[in-house]
């Protein structure tokens, strides 16, 4: 359990910026991942939106729908924060 998660891939060359996209992040760790945030910065570091994944029934991959259009998508940064218990933090 001393042991951090690890984010082992995440897929946002599918982010075409517009609302309502899967963005699909695939996470280990040895004990219990307890939260996956997806942020997106836009081009110039402005954060575009933020908000907390959502486990898919494997228990691997973690699901993001985006919210917003990103109209600066080229120059956009997707970082992804995963935590687990007890509290190791990994950021991608």
């Amino acid at each position: 359990y001393m042991k951090g998660p690890v984010i082992e891939r995440v897929n946002p060359d599918e982010y075409t910026g517009q609302p309502d996209e899967r963005m699909v992040v695939f996470v280990t760790d040895n004990f219990k991942v307890k939260e996956v945030i997806v942020e997106i910065l836009q081009s110039g570091g402005m954060l575009g939106e933020k908000g907390n994944t959502f486990p898919n029934y494997n228990g691997l991959d973690w699901e993001y729908t985006t919210q917003f259009v990103n109209m600066q998508i080229s120059g956009s940064i997707v970082t992804v924060s995963v935590y687990d218990r007890p509290i190791n933090i990994a950021t991608k």
